[in-house]
């Protein structure tokens, strides 16, 4: 069930435990979980998990939040406890 925080936007339940992450930290701890990349292609640069490819963001100044985090890591199929595991 979603709610519905003051902002009026909905919440995506359980995506507040995760936190707010750099696109270098975000690239460094994908590779270190066993990604490649970023490769150019596209939009948007992309890595690959295994035969699995996915899009990550452009470089720019503001970190990347939990929602954008979430849809990352559920489109390299990497489970939240693993995520949690690398260092």
């Amino acid at each position: 069930m979603r709610t519905l925080m003051k902002t009026g936007k909905k919440k995506e339940p359980g995506v507040n435990s995760l936190p707010n992450i750099s696109r270098i930290d975000l690239i460094r701890k994908l590779r270190a979980y066993g990604c490649t990349g970023p490769y150019v292609g596209g939009s948007h640069p992309f890595m690959k998990n295994g035969e699995l490819k996915f899009s990550i963001p452009n470089e720019h100044d503001n970190d990347i939040g939990p929602n954008l985090l979430s849809r990352i890591l559920r489109r390299a199929n990497i489970s939240r406890d693993d995520w949690d595991r690398i260092e």
